[in-house]
Formats: C-alpha cells, structure tokens, sequence
C-alpha cells in the first residue's frame, strides 16, 4: 500500500536529511526558498523585537518596504522574511492548574487558599509578549 509506505519512509527522515534538503535547497531559483536556506544554513537569522505591545502598521511597513528595496523582491515575498507573532504566558491559570500544598497530617489545600501572603493573582494573570522578525539591516 503507497499510503503506508509513503509513512513508513517519512518516519525514517532525520536532521541530515533535513539539512541535505536545505543545502539543496539553497540553489534553487526560488528567491524566498534559497534566501531562508542561506540563512539558516550561514547562521545569519532574522533580528527579532520584543515587546509588550503590539506593533504598529507603520512599524511593520517600514521593514516590508526596507526588505522589499534591499531584495528586489515583492510585498508577498517579504511577507516571508517579515512577520509578527506573539506568545502568551499564564504562570498559574486557577481554572486549569492547581498547585495543593500537602500538610504533616495528610490534608491538601489549593495554594490561593492556604497562603494569604502569596498574591496569586499576580501569578494568574497572563503575560503578552509580542514579536516582530525582519533581517537585519
């Protein structure tokens, strides 16, 4: 059956096959294809900005266009080299986490309970971290 062969020789796939590829790969006359291949390949990764808001349209369009210019390449293809992402971050989440402290006498108690000098909410409260990739100019 292909299907099953088909997975059988993905699952032998491993990190030299991978950057095979990738070297490969930094040959082809697919502009974006061959430029994040170099990258990667030269170590040469995209700058990153972090911060705890989000960017600003002008901000963004100023690399699109610094990108655009440096490569001779189109908005869409920029798209690939400059792009926003961001990650959240919920040290303790009360509705789904649950941290018991366990006494000597065998009882357990949620911590938010126990400890009235803890500010858990502190700890509840989700953290936004936003990012922006470009290369470097």
């Amino acid at each position: 059956d292909d299907y099953n062969q088909l997975l059988a020789d993905y699952a032998l796939l491993d990190d030299f096959d991978v950057m095979a590829a990738i070297k490969e790969w930094s040959f082809s006359d697919d502009f974006v294809l061959s430029k994040l291949c170099k990258m990667l390949l030269n170590r040469k990764l995209l700058a990153v900005s972090v911060s705890d808001e989000i960017y600003s349209a002008t901000e963004v369009e100023k690399h699109l266009e610094r990108t655009m210019s440096d490569y001779g390449i189109s908005m869409e293809e920029a798209r690939y080299f400059v792009f926003e992402s961001e990650m959240v971050n919920n040290a303790y989440d009360t509705s789904h986490d649950r941290i018991n402290l366990l006494y000597k006498d065998g009882s357990l108690e949620d911590i938010s309970m126990a400890a009235d000098q803890l500010n858990i909410s502190a700890l509840s409260k989700p953290v936004v971290k936003h990012f922006l990739f470009y290369p470097k100019p």
